[in-house]
């Protein structure tokens, strides 16, 4: 059993780092008390420096939830672009539809809306079973990815942008390395403009490859340079964010991943390495006391509180933006099942 969006943030709310922008906050809360009981996992979103905004991100692996959000009138009512986002997550919930076969949903709310209805863009999982690199073992690539990328391109995206947008990510996918994958492609229907974003995976040693063969328009230079001092010399994977318009854009985010512990990650994760000469020294400091474990009781009953902390650095020319995901799960403790 997991415990609600809202039940797990309050649970967490005295750990978070005391930087964060209380109007920020507000936002979380209002956005956790609309998402439904059946999420797993939630990650907030920050920014190092100057930028308070907070983004909240919750996890699905349970189709319920799709009859959950459809559910809420207000959706309807007060966000028109919740309409898209809601067919998106009925299509999964549809046995028929290609697009049941997605192991899981994300959805991300920006925290740049501070007023009317907090509005979702989702993210669909290429991958059978993209949470097995936990145990390093190989999740293998869906046969129909490129087919579900293609169907949720085509339920969220404009018609007008689609069909450059679809040629640029197909691209991508011709790019993959052998050992390479896209294990997600989101939809930031909440933006504009509306844009799509691959999450890939793949052999470290074939990053820089792949960025030339998928028309990245970036510095490759510069991206081998924070590729080398952002994850640690042991690490034999890399995830890389790209953002895709009418084409691939130089914007280049470089993640790591809780997946990285299999590969040497240090306790202290992307903050011993995130090289900021003095500053930031507020938020590296209080970030370092996220993660851990703990037993609470959440509306009478024994809960199991897991934080972790995971990292990324945005490419965007010259300047490199360090961002924080605090991830955190409220569970029934092991001896309950």
């Amino acid at each position: 059993m997991a415990f609600s969006a809202s039940c797990a943030l309050a649970s967490v709310r005295a750990d978070l780092p005391a930087f964060f922008d209380p109007a920020a906050l507000v936002h979380c809360e209002r956005v956790a008390a609309r998402i439904p009981e059946f999420a797993r996992s939630h990650y907030i979103e920050c920014r190092l420096g100057g930028d308070r905004q907070l983004d909240f991100l919750s996890y699905f692996d349970d189709k319920r939830a799709a009859a959950a959000f459809s559910a809420q009138p207000s959706l309807f009512d007060r966000s028109p672009i919740w309409a898209r986002s809601l067919e998106l997550l009925n299509a999964w919930a549809e046995p028929s539809s290609l697009l049941s076969r997605a192991r899981s949903v994300w959805l991300e709310y920006d925290g740049s809306q501070l007023s009317g209805e907090p509005e979702a863009s989702p993210s669909v999982c290429l991958e059978p079973d993209y949470y097995a690199r936990h145990a390093g073992l190989d999740s293998g690539i869906d046969p129909r990815a490129r087919e579900m990328t293609e169907a949720t391109l085509a339920l969220l995206l404009p018609q007008a942008r689609r069909r450059a947008a679809l040629a640029a990510v197909l691209r991508c996918f011709d790019a993959l390395p052998t050992g390479g994958s896209i294990p997600y492609v989101s939809v930031m229907v909440a933006r504009q403009p509306v844009t799509v974003k691959l999450y890939v995976a793949l052999p470290r040693r074939a990053a820089l490859g792949f960025l030339e063969r998928a028309a990245w328009p970036g510095n490759i230079a510069s991206a081998e340079a924070l590729l080398a001092s952002y994850y640690q010399p042991t690490y034999e994977t890399a995830y890389l964010d790209l953002t895709v318009t009418e084409r691939v854009e130089s914007r280049l985010g470089i993640a790591e991943s809780q997946f990285h512990v299999g590969e040497g990650r240090s306790i202290g994760g992307f903050l011993d390495r995130v090289q900021l000469a003095g500053e930031f020294v507020e938020e590296r400091e209080a970030l370092k006391s996220w993660s851990g474990a703990s037993l609470v009781e959440i509306a009478g009953m024994a809960a199991l509180i897991r934080r972790w902390l995971d990292g990324k650095a945005v490419l965007m020319g010259e300047e490199v933006q360090y961002k924080a995901y605090l991830g955190f799960s409220a569970r029934l403790p092991p001896l309950h099942g």
